[in-house]
């Protein structure tokens, strides 16, 4: 297997990133590789299907086969060149608005690993240091570790928790920040197991809970599969009475949200 190969397969793999920071990787592999690609149309058809839960993902493999479709390896390579600066302003338009939101605010709470999330809590951390986060693990994979190394990194006070423990630090926040995978279109969101648990504890405190995206996670229906992974992730043990479901997403209904921002 060549070099981009392996890794395309380790980023197909990968269970602990989110659908931006997957995202974000896919492109800047694409980016490096660009002149040694010989064949886009099946890559793009591996991702595709891979990342079927990830709308933002699917947005821009349209986009990008739209390039394929068209011919023009230098407007492709443009595109693919271009992203990463968008991305850029589209983080800082969704601060920019959620930010009169919560400016009065110091402790938030979240789940799992969300690039969208990371840069939002970035960019306030430079106007605000004494933010005080605190980081559901989200299970089975425990993604919420990675986002915890990333924020603390910036030396920010990160608070490490369980799902379970999710109601006792919802009592003592000031609000709820969580990405998405996916808007629909009556409103109601899919994110990752624990969201809703997250979004009906903060009703329960009265407690807003803000889901921050860019438009690319909009869908233009209400479809959504929860797709079923390896049991093994949550207990590798076998009894002709036990029963597992590993779901990784869920849908958390527009009621449960105070408000939708996007760039």
């Amino acid at each position: 297997m060549s070099s981009f190969d392996n890794k395309f397969k380790e980023l197909l793999d990968d269970r602990n990133s989110g659908s931006k920071e997957l995202l974000y990787k896919f492109n800047s592999l694409l980016y490096q590789y660009f002149d040694n690609i010989s064949d886009f149309p099946s890559i793009i058809n591996f991702a595709k299907n891979n990342w079927k839960e990830f709308q933002a993902i699917q947005t821009y493999i349209l986009k990008l086969n739209d390039f394929i479709v068209e011919g023009d390896k230098n407007k492709l390579f443009a595109f693919i060149r271009n992203y990463l600066t968008t991305e850029n302003i589209v983080y800082r338009q969704i601060f920019d608005k959620l930010y009169s939101n919560i400016k009065s605010y110091k402790s938030f709470i979240t789940i799992s690993n969300s690039k969208t999330v990371f840069e939002i809590f970035t960019l306030l951390s430079q106007r605000k240091r004494d933010i005080e986060l605190t980081i559901s693990e989200s299970r089975p994979q425990n993604e919420g570790k990675v986002l915890a190394d990333n924020l603390l990194s910036l030396g920010l006070n990160v608070n490490f928790i369980t799902e379970a423990m999710i109601p006792g630090y919802v009592k003592n926040c000031n609000a709820a920040i969580i990405g998405t995978d996916s808007i629909l279109k009556n409103g109601n969101i899919i994110n990752k197991v624990g969201s809703k648990l997250l979004a009906i504890t903060c009703q329960y405190f009265n407690k807003p809970i803000f889901v921050i995206a860019d438009k690319s996670k909009k869908k233009g229906d209400n479809n959504f599969i929860q797709n079923e992974h390896s049991r093994k992730e949550i207990w590798d043990y076998n009894h002709p009475n036990l029963h597992i479901n590993n779901y990784y997403f869920e849908i958390i209904e527009k009621k449960l949200i105070t408000k939708i921002i996007t760039d």
